[in-house]
């Protein structure tokens, strides 16, 4: 017992002699610094990176491509939107002050900015401040992927910048506010007004009745009212709900394959505004209208007659040529126009 005692006091003073040895092995190895060594540290200013203004246009992005230190300088001197990383999308600006451009993604080939409204719904004010900023307005054309799904796209150039941009409807749903995306790519090509010739004369069909049911824009709604719209356009018969070109904030339908020849609609795509709690307004695309002549065609005035509608006045949207019906007995307005490329939009609204 004797000995098991000493061997534990053996043990404590082994262990408190190496605690010294190594404090001391400190106390002789640290280097006290100087008193200006440690000011000049302090007072080393933060390493910055200043942004060109010549690629700044208020709330849009930084478009100076490959510049990701002076996007970064940018967006804090912007000081509206804050970086953040979503599973899909990666690195992104985003923010809830600026109006139009709530985020902005920066890559070296093509710059994202991120919006929450729908690219149908672009207005005066979008396109003015694009103009501002040096781009020029190119009208609507439409984009499809490999499904043959189809949207609108609106194109903007700057032409000395040598930038294209493109506006599309995007589906980043896990960013659920996102509404659209206008890509800035380097373009030193200025965009094609006509593509090919003349486009040969279309069928109208002047007694389809293939317009939606317009009465869900007078209904308000919690939250896009997706099984609604399927049983409506189920009940129609002539499109199927495109689980793929849909989103929290817009049902499309496409006409089934064994109607196409049945319809003068490819797409019916209705807008959800959540601020609004309804549906804001309905686009339909329209490839049966192909030329300015087509506007003026009796079986256009048939066909919108057929569906409820009366025409109104000519009108242009965005430039583009275009006329106004009119469905009073619904209380709705459909707006047809079209593109220099030669595709066709009718946006129908309150």
């Amino acid at each position: 017992m004797k000995t098991k005692v000493l061997n534990f006091f053996y043990v404590l003073t082994c262990l408190t002699m190496l605690g010294l040895m190594s404090s001391c092995d400190k106390d002789d190895n640290t280097v006290p610094k100087k008193e200006n060594e440690q000011t000049k540290e302090e007072e080393k200013p933060a390493e910055t990176f200043e942004f060109d203004k010549a690629y700044a246009f208020g709330e849009l992005p930084y478009l100076k491509h490959g510049d990701v230190k002076g996007a970064d300088e940018f967006e804090r001197n912007l000081a509206q939107r804050q970086k953040q990383t979503f599973p899909k999308l990666g690195e992104v600006y985003w923010g809830n002050a600026p109006k139009f451009f709530k985020g902005a993604k920066y890559t070296d080939d093509v710059i994202y900015g991120m919006m929450e409204i729908p690219i149908v719904k672009i207005d005066a004010e979008f396109t003015k401040m694009m103009t501002d900023a040096g781009f020029a307005d190119y009208g609507t054309t439409v984009i499809s992927d490999g499904n043959g799904n189809v949207a609108p796209c609106h194109i903007y150039w700057n032409a000395k910048l040598k930038i294209k941009a493109l506006a599309y409807d995007a589906k980043h749903k896990d960013i659920k506010s996102i509404r659209s995306i206008v890509e800035f790519k380097i373009d030193e090509n200025e965009p094609q007004t006509s593509q090919g010739d003349e486009p040969e004369e279309t069928v109208i069909l002047t007694d389809v009745t293939d317009f939606p049911d317009v009465k869900v824009l007078n209904e308000k709604y919690e939250s896009l009212p997706k099984q609604q719209l399927i049983e409506m356009e189920n009940a129609l018969g002539l499109r199927y709900y495109d689980e793929e070109g849909s989103d929290e904030g817009k049902a499309e339908f496409r006409t089934k394959k064994e109607y196409e020849a049945y319809s003068n609609l490819n797409a019916c795509m209705y807008f959800y505004e959540a601020s609004e709690k309804a549906i804001s307004f309905i686009a339909l695309s329209c490839p049966v209208v192909k030329k300015v002549e087509d506007l003026d065609r009796k079986e256009l005035n048939q066909w919108f007659a057929a569906n409820g509608y009366t025409f109104v006045k000519k009108q242009k949207k965005s430039n583009a040529p275009g006329a106004i019906y009119a469905n009073s007995a619904a209380g709705v307005k459909a707006h047809i126009y079209l593109k220099a490329n030669g595709n066709c939009f009718i946006e129908i609204s309150k």
